[in-house]
């Protein structure tokens, strides 16, 4: 996944739950929902530096080239902190090349300083997409987050008995195709279109 500004809205597409239901409810799961919701959201932050200089020299011209970054948002209430870089002789044509990568590690740092963890059951989620949430408990100025990974996780909360049957679903299914689909789909955890019978599933999403 790479893009360069994902607060431009060309930069990635919105998840496909998030499009269709003008975005994702911050609800509790329940087995009577009608759509996948947004159960947990926490913001981590990192401190970071407030400014980013790179330094090269031109051995040729005989001078320095220095370009400097400093950040958009700098920590409040600490004293500066600059991050000083000396990646070799040459590596930069001009101080303007190297104001340039400059500005990329700058926007580097402050993009891992503010990042979200949340928990959810929305099934399109993915990687690359972004996510709408309504109805958030944190006023975090925008309600559209730009997913960076996913970690789905899913359980069998079926109670015990229900084990056998299965095996005898799936032994029915040998001979009897449409039957078999149709015992398998009575033991869905919850109902509502779309459900995948028989499975529940809880993602985990860092935003």
């Amino acid at each position: 996944m790479l893009f360069a500004d994902s607060t431009q809205s060309t930069a990635c597409p919105e998840d496909g739950s998030s499009e269709r239901g003008e975005g994702v409810r911050f609800h509790g799961a329940r087995a009577g929902e009608a759509s996948d919701t947004v159960q947990a959201l926490e913001a981590r932050r990192r401190v970071t530096s407030s400014l980013t200089t790179l330094l090269s020299y031109d051995y040729k011209a005989k001078r320095a080239v220095v370009g400097s970054a400093p950040a958009r948002q700098p920590p409040a209430a600490l004293p500066p902190l600059e991050s000083y870089d000396v990646p070799g002789q040459y590596a930069y044509a001009d101080s303007a090349l190297a104001q340039h990568y400059g500005v990329l590690q700058m926007e580097a740092q402050e993009a891992r300083a503010r990042a979200w963890h949340g928990r959810s059951t929305v099934r399109t989620l993915a990687a690359g997409t972004k996510l709408r949430i309504t109805q958030g408990p944190l006023a975090v100025g925008t309600e559209l987050f730009t997913v960076v990974r996913v970690i789905s996780v899913g359980v069998n909360n079926l109670p015990t008995p229900a084990g056998g049957a299965g095996r005898a679903v799936r032994a029915i299914a040998g001979t009897a195709g449409g039957s078999a689909c149709a015992g398998r789909q009575c033991y869905a955890s919850r109902p509502g279109a779309g459900d995948r019978p028989g499975h529940h599933e809880r993602v985990r999403q860092r935003v």
